[in-house]
């Protein structure tokens, strides 16, 4: 089970509105089983939020250097997870051949142990990077939301798009509206 920090952004001309699309957001990303739970950072919890991450700011509009503060911090930990799967997907190409790469086992007489990575047998290094490569190219459920739209029609339909990197935000947010945007910090369990 892991804990990590997520970013909605809602559309809302006031603060109030914003934080009652927030949790609508977050109560449809829990019953669709996307994660177990979520904390924000003005709810007090001794294990998630503030306790867990420091205090983060519970909600700022875009605009403001708070808002740009928690857009930077949820897309730096995009880039972050997504070069180091990336780092990882390239070791793995380079120790297996493609047959072994596709199957996602052992196709050869390899050593069970692979040096350097203490006792982690090659078939579950290959499930790793297919899953990692699944991820990296196509499914924006498993972990890998940083920043999350609210498109609560989508999240209903158990389909909905996390902002990949600073591209998809300028797509998805109108720039001339930035002031009509909020973003929150959500600490989530999945």
């Amino acid at each position: 089970m892991t804990h990590k920090v997520i970013y909605l952004i809602v559309e809302a001309i006031h603060e109030k509105e914003a934080w009652v699309k927030g949790n609508i957001l977050r109560e449809l990303l829990i019953e669709e089983n996307i994660y177990d739970y979520g904390k924000f950072f003005n709810e007090d919890s001794p294990v998630s939020g503030a306790s867990r991450w420091g205090q983060l700011v519970p909600i700022a509009r875009l605009d403001t250097t708070e808002g740009n503060q928690l857009l930077q911090d949820g897309l730096n930990s995009i880039k972050r997870q997504f070069l180091d799967a990336l780092k990882n997907a390239k070791e793995t190409m380079e120790e297996y051949n493609d047959e072994e790469l596709y199957y996602g086992k052992v196709t050869d007489s390899k050593s069970l142990i692979i040096e350097g990575l203490k006792d982690i047998r090659p078939d579950y290094k290959l499930f790793l990077f297919r899953h990692n490569l699944a991820n990296m190219c196509d499914d924006k459920r498993y972990g890998w939301i940083y920043i999350l739209r609210d498109n609560i029609e989508d999240v209903k339909d158990n389909y909905f798009e996390g902002i990949d990197n600073h591209t998809d935000f300028e797509r998805t947010i109108n720039i001339n509206y930035r002031d009509h945007f909020w973003i929150m910090p959500l600490d989530v369990h999945f």
